[in-house]
């Protein structure tokens, strides 16, 4: 992995350690290909050469915790509660481990 995308993958694994602070879900920092620096650098190519396509052999995300941890996310912000958050960081924490697993 060269350098560049190292350091795109270690911001990615900064921004999910920030989600899983969050204590309510907020749009300045969400799951999204907007938000993520690998995504911004590799979703325009249908993902050739992010580490994550590399990992699962499939484009955007697919086959990584991502999608599992996209949908909690989403359903902790339409209904807000204590389950919804904790199954969020469940999922959240599984798309974490494999991101840092990347390195």
């Amino acid at each position: 992995m060269t350098e560049t995308i190292t350091k795109y993958l270690l911001q990615s694994i900064e921004h999910w350690r920030r989600m899983l602070a969050q204590r309510e879900p907020t749009l300045d920092e969400a799951p999204g290909s907007i938000y993520c620096e690998l995504c911004r650098e590799f979703i325009g190519g249908r993902c050739n050469g992010c580490p994550v396509a590399l990992a699962t052999g499939q484009p955007f995300c697919e086959g990584s915790p991502y999608r599992a941890a996209s949908e909690a996310w989403l359903r902790w912000h339409c209904e807000p509660s204590e389950a919804s958050r904790e199954e969020w960081r469940e999922c959240a924490r599984a798309e974490l481990a494999f991101l840092e697993g990347l390195l």
